[in-house]
């Protein structure tokens, strides 16, 4: 009997954990639209996650981060804070050419984020070598190549290339080969 008391116990535990876990990254879709002819540069940061998106004049983003989600506008090298995403916004619309207004509270958990973040890429940036630095231990050259075209129509160029200390993985990039660009 002491055994499956302890059995449930545990399991009504987990599931609480579980739910816990399950409600605190609760997702959020929203869209956010551009109701000026000029384009705007936008870095939407969620819990662990962001990215940075070029919107256009006249132009709306479709978007589904872990809330809360804050919206930024970097213009000159300045982002500034437009407006925060929650969850209870799921499916709303926002304007980037509208002024929102951010409680105290909103805005000092988005700086306490903003340091967080910003020490976390400092210690990795520590802690991670760069190319020059491993190729420099391991006595290796580094080798430039300059990809150049010379069409007058564009085409691809899809260059690949794989380091010789311990990844396995290829990495690589995509230009463009034309004689405008």
């Amino acid at each position: 009997m002491k055994t499956q008391i302890k059995n449930f116990a545990i399991v009504c535990f987990l599931l609480i954990n579980v739910v816990a876990q399950a409600q605190s990254e609760v997702r959020v879709s929203f869209t956010v639209t551009n109701s000026s002819l000029k384009g705007k540069y936008l870095d939407f940061k969620g819990k662990n996650s962001g990215y940075g998106y070029q919107l256009n004049g006249l132009g709306s983003h479709a978007t589904n981060l872990i809330a809360p989600v804050r919206v930024y506008e970097e213009r000159d090298g300045q982002r500034t804070l437009l407006f925060i995403v929650k969850a209870e916004d799921n499916g709303k619309s926002f304007s980037v050419n509208h002024q929102y207004e951010i409680s105290k509270e909103d805005q000092l958990q988005a700086e306490t984020a903003e340091t967080i973040e910003k020490t976390a890429a400092l210690e990795k940036a520590k802690k991670d070598r760069t190319m020059e630095q491993i190729a420099k231990e391991k006595g290796l050259k580094l080798v430039k190549i300059t990809v150049k075209g010379s069409s007058w129509f564009g085409s691809m160029a899809h260059v690949r290339y794989q380091l010789p200390w311990g990844n396995d993985n290829q990495l690589g990039f995509s230009t463009s080969l034309s004689k405008w660009i």
